[in-house]
């Protein structure tokens, strides 16, 4: 396995939108950076969008996220000559839209697969993803 492109959205340290293009690095790459500075959380990421649990367990969703902020990792990767990509929403609690108290956001999850088409959805349950990851790695 090959990793190609990774994108989060509101996911440990940090706020907004962050990607890093593997690709674009070589073969070989170094991460590297100050404590604090978010590298473990790209491992975590990584582990999150293939296996739909991170390493350590902690809260993956930014503290700096504001509730309507869309938290997702989304991972494109290569088995041989197929390309992949899987994307992963945290479950989250959050404060209702109407009214006051909390509700439930569930987890989410799907895979793609590259086809001569372009992408074409393979699995959108969070298990059956979770399933196939698990097999493709």
């Amino acid at each position: 396995m090959r990793l190609r492109k990774l994108t989060i959205a509101n996911i440990g340290p940090y706020a907004g939108l962050a990607e890093l293009d593997a690709t674009a690095l070589g073969d070989v790459f170094l991460i590297c950076g100050k404590t604090g500075s978010g590298k473990s959380t790209i491992f975590e990421a990584v582990s999150y969008a293939l296996y739909g649990q991170a390493a350590v367990r902690r809260e993956l969703v930014s503290h700096y996220a504001e509730p309507e902020d869309e938290a997702f990792v989304e991972l494109e990767f290569s088995v041989g000559p197929e390309r992949w990509r899987v994307r992963r929403k945290p479950a989250r609690t959050v404060p209702k839209k109407r009214g006051s108290g909390l509700t439930d956001r569930p987890a989410e999850a799907v895979l793609w697969r590259r086809g001569p088409s372009g992408w074409e959805p393979r699995r959108s349950e969070e298990r059956r993803v979770g399933k196939e990851c698990r097999l493709l790695c």
